[in-house]
């Protein structure tokens, strides 16, 4: 879970003041979370996935 943090907090950064960036890979991220949890990933997966959602450009 830290890492998860630490990647947000550094994405949040990275993105400073642009909250519609913000806002879309937190949404992302909030989706990737809650559907990976459903599919029961495993725990490394999970935390991939999470990065995955995090870390794209989209």
């Amino acid at each position: 879970m830290d890492t998860i943090n630490n990647v947000l907090s550094s994405m949040i950064s990275y993105c400073a003041g642009d909250a519609k960036r913000i806002n879309h890979f937190l949404k992302v991220y909030g989706f990737a979370k809650v559907i990976g949890a459903m599919e029961g990933l495993n725990d490394t997966t999970q935390e991939v996935l999470e990065i995955a959602a995090l870390t794209h450009v989209g």
